[in-house]
């Protein structure tokens, strides 16, 4: 009985120890890494992409300002859209443009007083008579004269969505 108990404890060490044996493969709880494509040394540059594709990831098209002037706004104009765009203009736009989108925000008192360029009033010309895609285009990529940022580019801050639910708000403000 007790050989059996000796050898039923060695067999467990056993197997431990040929597990170190070289040329032995690895025990892989967490794979993810450890097993892929990857850049040689020396290794030839790969092809670029031609111009103007666009990627299979899904990235976002960066349209130029006179390309946006064609875009239509892709999300329907009801009252869910519009809905979302107010959350999204409340928590990010209010600040600088006011409630009513008149640019009497609370920070525009800041501006005036600094004697620069106030948020825009986003129911008068101007902007009233810009397409939607340059309403989108400015909210995506921001204001920029001179080398001087007036509002930021809100790209990496607000999806594509909500920037177009956005402009649907911005155009119900309008009364359009």
């Amino acid at each position: 009985m007790r050989r059996v108990w000796i050898l039923l404890s060695l067999l467990p060490l056993a197997v431990l120890a040929s597990a170190c044996l070289p040329g032995s493969y690895p025990l892989d709880i967490f794979n993810e890494m450890h097993y892929q494509w990857s850049f040689k040394k020396q290794e030839p540059p790969r092809l670029s992409p031609p111009p103007g594709a666009v990627p299979i990831t899904g990235r976002e098209v960066d349209y130029t300002l006179e390309q946006a002037r064609t875009l239509t706004n892709p999300l329907p104009r009801n009252q869910q859209t519009i809905a979302r765009g107010q959350q999204v203009f409340t928590i990010n736009c209010v600040a600088c443009h006011g409630d009513q989108g008149k640019g009497n925000g609370v920070i525009s008192a800041y501006f005036r007083a600094a004697q620069v360029v106030t948020p825009a009033d986003l129911t008068a010309e101007p902007v009233l008579s810009r397409t939607d895609g340059e309403l989108f285009w400015y909210i995506t990529n921001g204001v920029e004269r001179n080398g001087t940022r007036y509002m930021p580019a809100w790209r990496n801050l607000i999806s594509e969505n909500d920037r177009w639910a956005l402009v649907a708000y911005i155009r119900s403000l309008q009364g359009r």
